[in-house]
Protein backbone atom coordinates (compact mmCIF):
# COMPACT_ATOMS: atom_id res chain seq x y z
CA UNK A 1 0.00 0.00 0.00
CA UNK A 2 3.15 2.14 0.13
CA UNK A 3 2.58 5.65 -2.09
CA UNK A 4 4.82 7.88 -3.73
CA UNK A 5 2.44 10.82 -2.53
CA UNK A 6 0.64 11.50 0.30
CA UNK A 7 -3.55 11.17 -0.07
CA UNK A 8 -4.65 14.71 -0.10
CA UNK A 9 -6.74 15.42 2.84
CA UNK A 10 -7.67 18.73 4.58
CA UNK A 11 -6.30 19.60 8.11
CA UNK A 12 -9.83 19.19 9.81
CA UNK A 13 -9.77 15.35 8.51
CA UNK A 14 -5.92 14.65 9.39
CA UNK A 15 -7.01 16.03 13.17
CA UNK A 16 -9.67 13.70 13.47
CA UNK A 17 -7.60 10.71 12.04
CA UNK A 18 -4.60 11.37 14.18
CA UNK A 19 -6.14 11.54 16.80
CA UNK A 20 -8.21 8.53 16.52
CA UNK A 21 -5.02 6.68 15.69
CA UNK A 22 -2.75 8.09 18.47
CA UNK A 23 -5.69 6.84 21.27
CA UNK A 24 -5.39 3.73 19.14
CA UNK A 25 -1.77 3.42 19.25
CA UNK A 26 -1.96 4.12 23.29
CA UNK A 27 -4.11 1.63 23.74
CA UNK A 28 -1.92 -1.02 21.99
CA UNK A 29 1.38 0.43 24.43
CA UNK A 30 -0.97 -0.59 26.98
CA UNK A 31 -1.65 -3.82 25.77
CA UNK A 32 1.83 -4.30 24.64
CA UNK A 33 2.81 -4.07 28.39
CA UNK A 34 0.41 -6.50 29.54
CA UNK A 35 1.64 -9.17 26.74
CA UNK A 36 4.75 -8.64 28.12
CA UNK A 37 3.96 -9.54 31.51
CA UNK A 38 2.84 -6.00 33.10
CA UNK A 39 1.20 -6.53 37.11
CA UNK A 40 1.12 -3.11 39.18
CA UNK A 41 0.11 -3.29 42.51
CA UNK A 42 -0.70 -0.41 44.40
CA UNK A 43 -3.03 0.20 47.42
CA UNK A 44 -6.30 0.01 46.24
CA UNK A 45 -5.69 -1.14 42.97
CA UNK A 46 -4.32 -4.51 41.72
CA UNK A 47 -3.68 -5.89 38.11
CA UNK A 48 -3.68 -9.82 37.77
CA UNK A 49 -2.25 -10.19 34.39
CA UNK A 50 -3.21 -13.98 33.34
CA UNK A 51 -2.36 -14.44 30.03
CA UNK A 52 -1.27 -17.52 28.83
CA UNK A 53 2.07 -17.41 26.65
CA UNK A 54 -0.11 -18.25 23.68
CA UNK A 55 -2.50 -15.10 24.31
CA UNK A 56 1.35 -13.20 24.82
CA UNK A 57 2.07 -13.86 21.57
CA UNK A 58 -0.82 -13.56 19.82
CA UNK A 59 -1.66 -9.94 21.45
CA UNK A 60 2.09 -8.82 20.26
CA UNK A 61 1.62 -10.06 17.03
CA UNK A 62 -1.57 -8.40 16.58
CA UNK A 63 -0.01 -5.17 17.99
CA UNK A 64 2.45 -5.77 15.04
CA UNK A 65 0.29 -6.19 12.35
CA UNK A 66 -2.00 -3.20 13.61
CA UNK A 67 0.85 -0.39 14.26
CA UNK A 68 2.17 -1.44 9.94
CA UNK A 69 -1.05 -0.45 9.32
CA UNK A 70 -1.11 2.70 11.30
CA UNK A 71 2.53 3.18 9.70
CA UNK A 72 1.23 2.79 6.11
CA UNK A 73 -1.81 5.34 7.14
CA UNK A 74 0.76 7.77 8.21
CA UNK A 75 2.68 7.87 5.51
CA UNK A 76 -0.33 7.57 2.79
CA UNK A 77 -1.62 10.39 4.33
CA UNK A 78 0.74 12.73 5.61
CA UNK A 79 0.14 12.60 9.36
CA UNK A 80 2.68 13.50 11.86
CA UNK A 81 2.82 11.74 15.13
CA UNK A 82 2.06 13.28 18.50
CA UNK A 83 4.69 13.70 21.82
CA UNK A 84 3.20 12.88 24.94
CA UNK A 85 5.20 14.63 27.55
CA UNK A 86 4.82 12.83 30.97
CA UNK A 87 5.40 15.80 32.92
CA UNK A 88 2.49 17.22 31.16
CA UNK A 89 0.45 14.03 31.48
CA UNK A 90 1.20 13.79 35.50
CA UNK A 91 0.15 17.68 35.87
CA UNK A 92 -2.74 17.05 33.74
CA UNK A 93 -4.18 13.52 35.11
CA UNK A 94 -3.19 15.14 38.83
CA UNK A 95 -5.52 18.45 37.72
CA UNK A 96 -8.23 16.73 36.67
CA UNK A 97 -8.11 14.02 38.93
CA UNK A 98 -8.45 16.95 42.10
CA UNK A 99 -12.16 17.23 41.95
CA UNK A 100 -12.49 13.69 41.94
CA UNK A 101 -10.88 13.96 45.65
CA UNK A 102 -12.79 17.03 47.00
CA UNK A 103 -16.11 15.17 46.28
CA UNK A 104 -15.15 11.89 48.28
CA UNK A 105 -15.30 14.66 51.24
CA UNK A 106 -18.12 14.11 53.88
CA UNK A 107 -19.77 16.91 52.86
CA UNK A 108 -20.31 15.47 49.07
CA UNK A 109 -20.84 11.96 50.81
CA UNK A 110 -24.30 13.29 52.54
CA UNK A 111 -25.67 12.79 48.84
CA UNK A 112 -25.50 8.81 49.27
CA UNK A 113 -27.44 9.19 52.76
CA UNK A 114 -26.60 9.73 56.12
CA UNK A 115 -23.36 8.18 57.88
CA UNK A 116 -22.19 7.73 61.11
CA UNK A 117 -20.27 11.34 62.42
CA UNK A 118 -17.19 9.41 62.92
CA UNK A 119 -17.00 9.48 59.55
CA UNK A 120 -16.46 12.87 58.91
CA UNK A 121 -13.56 12.62 61.59
CA UNK A 122 -12.07 9.38 60.10
CA UNK A 123 -12.32 10.81 56.07
CA UNK A 124 -11.52 14.78 55.64
CA UNK A 125 -8.52 15.12 57.12
CA UNK A 126 -7.25 12.41 54.87
CA UNK A 127 -8.62 13.33 52.08
CA UNK A 128 -7.33 16.62 52.73
CA UNK A 129 -3.47 15.04 53.25
CA UNK A 130 -4.65 13.17 49.19
CA UNK A 131 -5.64 16.45 47.61
CA UNK A 132 -2.47 18.82 48.96
CA UNK A 133 -0.07 15.75 47.83
CA UNK A 134 -1.76 15.09 44.90
CA UNK A 135 -1.54 19.21 44.18
CA UNK A 136 2.27 19.06 45.03
CA UNK A 137 2.57 16.24 42.37
CA UNK A 138 0.87 18.51 39.81
CA UNK A 139 3.62 21.56 41.28
CA UNK A 140 6.57 18.66 40.83
CA UNK A 141 5.41 17.77 37.24
CA UNK A 142 4.70 21.53 36.15
CA UNK A 143 8.33 22.62 37.32
CA UNK A 144 10.20 19.55 35.88
CA UNK A 145 8.41 20.35 32.69
CA UNK A 146 8.91 23.94 32.02
CA UNK A 147 11.74 24.87 34.77
CA UNK A 148 11.77 26.21 38.13
CA UNK A 149 11.90 29.62 36.07
CA UNK A 150 8.41 28.98 33.96
CA UNK A 151 5.14 31.44 34.47
CA UNK A 152 2.29 29.99 36.62
CA UNK A 153 0.13 27.52 35.75
CA UNK A 154 -3.28 26.74 36.97
CA UNK A 155 -3.56 24.98 39.87
CA UNK A 156 -6.41 22.34 39.75
CA UNK A 157 -8.86 24.70 41.99
CA UNK A 158 -8.99 27.02 39.00
CA UNK A 159 -6.28 29.66 40.50
CA UNK A 160 -2.76 30.61 39.16
CA UNK A 161 0.40 28.85 41.67
CA UNK A 162 3.35 29.63 41.56
CA UNK A 163 4.18 29.16 45.45
CA UNK A 164 4.57 25.74 44.72
CA UNK A 165 2.21 24.88 47.75
CA UNK A 166 -1.11 23.53 47.15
Amino acid sequence: MARKHPVEVGENHKRAISTTLTLLDEMLCEFEEFAQGRERHGVMHHERNSLSDKQRRGIQAEVVAMRRTMRELKEALGLTDSRDEIAQHIWARASAFWEVLVETQSRYLRRYGAFAPELKECLDPRIAVLIARLQTLADLSRHSASGPDAPPTPSPGGKSNDSGKP
